[in-house]
């Protein structure tokens, strides 16, 4: 006899009214031959009772959805519940045909996919049961070449890595690695991360392969006639550079915009002020020596000894070469003119942009004083923003866009000074050019570590003007570029190689140290890493790099990481992830002005022992092996990984966990399945 019940009295039956009627339809236990196992199909039911049909996948992953089809299905969400292996699911549609579930993302420790048993209960009673592959990674299956972003604290927190061909099948009997950055992308230097990286496979411990100790540059003996200290010198230089740009920020921030002070600056149609008395070649004049603070400053009389169309250049009395040097003084006060103030004018920003508003003379001021050598030992220049305010705003001030530039010593010849300051020339009037450009538009001054990055831009397209120099996009090498600059094949100066010594130190602790500023007192290495972090950002995503970069420089942009990103219409941890496999030394389809492992390999020739083609430290482990490594990374910092094997006769998952009391800081996963 078969019993008829209505339906909305099915649907909010009890427990025992339930279990009634499926044993009267079923004439014994309704369970036993009525489940159906992985691999066999359900029988047919009749009448109003629920009945599950199938899955729409026999696989799910935990963070997503699973599908279950059927008949006289609950529409009441509470009526039904699903478990696999005991962890209930999350129902988020239920209908009398359709029920979709919520496998929680944190329902189960990161491991292999692996078979679980799933159950339906209806009013309490059961009614299905099916064996279900259950993955707790996320599934990333890269073809050769190709690199997978992780930019979510769910996706990278357990990755499965997979190799696939083109059609998404895993080669078989086909060698495979993986490169893995792990950065934090945290903007909070104060914010470093300590994590475990822990791999799950199928076979036993991977080891960490072990790296030989970092050669000091100081080992250097010297550089072609350049003392090897001297062309050291710059890491002490952005040092003290970067400290007194925060020290001026922090004073300014206090004044209001400059254009408070000059009202003539966002306003055309005030009067200019008066223009200052004109200086010619040979007058004595006196300056302001602007160094701590916009109140006090040193008095230096210095020479006009070269007076151009963009620059003025004075020569202090008391310079040990007072008088002796004229002739490169004129070069570089023609250099200027004719090339960089076009160069910066035209791709960056201008460093006269508030020249009209403070009655200037048209002319970038280049005070080569003895006063930096005696009272900032080890920097090559620097500037100051209180030159931009009157008097009345700051006493020191010397109302006219200036930088303070050290004289040549005794010990060094003139064209060894020439060598290494005009590339300091250059960074230097970029960051006239960026204050007065934020001043004269009310824009708020520029953290520093992006300050100091894209003056290394504006270094590099200086050094585009030299044959073989580089060029967008250009993937250049080390022969004819740095190569020329360190063997001196012409009259170039020293430039990439600031930036690319400092890269490559960065590169062999960038766990440790970030391209967002120092970590430590004696780190400057983020000049160089901040330059590559920008340098990556106008050759991935700028449509126009000098338009670009005009919008970073001028503040259009806002600052810092948020600069980056509204430039880039990319997410800042995205761009850092990119940027930290671009660096990796082993990831594909990077390509941008730079080579990096033609830089790497020829400084390794040049400089055998004090450089190695490798630069990247990274941690080694075979594919399907388990490891754990525990590791620290400051904000902007990245660990590196390399997995080696057979990846079709394999599993690899990859956890990040932060350690126990650690801070949970944004770590993101950056992957590239290398040819």
């Amino acid at each position: 006899m078969r019993s008829r019940t209505p339906r909305h009295r099915v649907r909010g039956a009890a427990t025992g009214l339930l279990l009634a009627l499926l044993q009267a339809c079923s004439g014994g236990d309704a369970l036993a031959p009525a489940v159906p196992l992985s691999g066999e199909t359900a029988p047919s039911v009749v009448g109003d009772i629920p009945h599950i049909a199938g899955l729409t996948s026999d696989t799910v992953e935990a963070g997503h959805l699973l599908t279950l089809n059927g008949e006289h299905l609950p529409s009441v969400i509470d009526a039904t519940r699903i478990l696999v292996d005991g962890v209930a699911l999350e129902i988020r549609i239920s209908s009398a045909t359709r029920i979709d579930a919520l496998l929680p993302a944190e329902a189960f420790d990161c491991a292999p996919q692996q078979a679980r048993t799933l159950t339906v209960s209806v009013g309490g009673a059961q009614i299905f049961r099916q064996a279900l592959q259950v993955r707790t990674a996320q599934r990333v299956a890269l073809a050769a070449g190709a690199t997978h972003l992780s930019t979510t604290s769910q996706t990278s927190h357990c990755i499965e890595l997979v190799a696939a061909d083109s059609l998404g099948a895993s080669p078989e009997g086909v060698d495979t690695r993986f490169v893995v950055a792990v950065v934090n992308t945290s903007n909070d230097l104060a914010q470093q991360a300590h994590f475990e990286v822990r791999g799950i496979g199928s076979g036993g411990t991977g080891t960490m392969a072990t790296t030989s100790p970092f050669t000091s540059l100081r080992q250097l003996s010297g550089l072609n006639g350049l003392a090897a200290t001297e062309a050291l010198a710059d890491s002490h230089d952005d040092e003290q550079h970067a400290s007194r740009l925060a020290m001026q920020a922090r004073l300014i921030a206090t004044t209001g915009p400059a254009r408070n002070a000059w009202a003539s600056a966002a306003q055309p149609h005030v009067a200019s002020r008066a223009l200052r008395a004109e200086r010619r070649v040979g007058d004595t004049v006196t300056m302001s020596a602007v160094f701590n603070s916009c109140a006090t400053a040193s008095t230096v009389k210095a020479r006009v000894v070269y007076a151009g169309n963009k620059a003025l250049v004075l020569e202090d009395i008391a310079a040990p070469r007072a008088g002796r040097m004229d002739g490169v003084y004129r070069a570089i006060g023609t250099e200027f003119d004719t090339l960089v103030y076009p160069m910066l004018a035209q791709n960056v920003g201008d460093p006269l942009a508030m020249d009209a508003s403070m009655g200037g003379d048209g002319r970038v001021t280049m005070l080569f004083t003895r006063f930096v050598n005696d009272s900032a030992a080890g920097t090559a220049g620097y500037v100051s923003a209180c030159n931009f305010y009157p008097r009345r705003t700051f006493a020191a001030s010397n109302e006219d866009e200036v930088f303070y530039a050290r004289v040549a010593t005794a010990n060094e010849t003139p064209d060894d000074w020439r060598r290494v300051m005009r590339a300091t020339i250059v960074h230097e009037a970029k960051h006239l050019a960026s204050f007065a450009e934020r001043l004269v538009r009310g824009q708020s001054f520029e953290d520093t570590w992006l300050e100091e990055a894209t003056a290394r831009v504006a270094e590099e397209l200086y050094a585009r003007t030299f044959p073989g120099g580089g060029q967008w996009r250009g993937n250049t090498g080390y022969a004819g570029s740095l190569e020329c600059e360190l063997l001196q094949c012409d009259d170039r100066p020293l430039i990439m190689w600031r930036h690319f010594s400092q890269l490559y130190t960065y590169l062999r602790g960038a766990n440790g140290l970030s391209p967002l500023g120092p970590t430590h007192r004696s780190d400057n290495t983020y000049y160089a890493s901040g330059w590559s972090l920008v340098r990556h950002v106008l050759d991935r995503h700028a449509q126009d790099e000098a338009a670009t970069l005009k919008r970073l420089v001028r503040g259009d942009a806002g600052r810092g990481l948020a600069a980056l990103e509204a430039v880039s219409g990319t997410p800042s941890d995205a761009l850092m992830a990119e940027w930290a496999l671009a660096n990796s030394g082993q990831a594909t389809g990077n390509t941008g002005s730079w080579d990096l492992r033609s830089m790497w390999d020829g400084l390794a020739r040049t400089f055998a022992g004090a450089y190695d083609a490798t630069p990247q430290q990274h941690l080694r482990h075979q594919l399907g092996t388990s490891f754990q490594d525990t590791q620290r990374a400051a904000a902007g910092g990245v660990v590196y990984l390399t997995l080696d094997g057979n990846a079709a006769r394999t599993t690899q998952v990859l956890r990040l966990a932060p350690v126990s009391g650690g801070v949970a800081a944004p770590l993101r996963l950056a992957i590239s399945r290398v040819p």
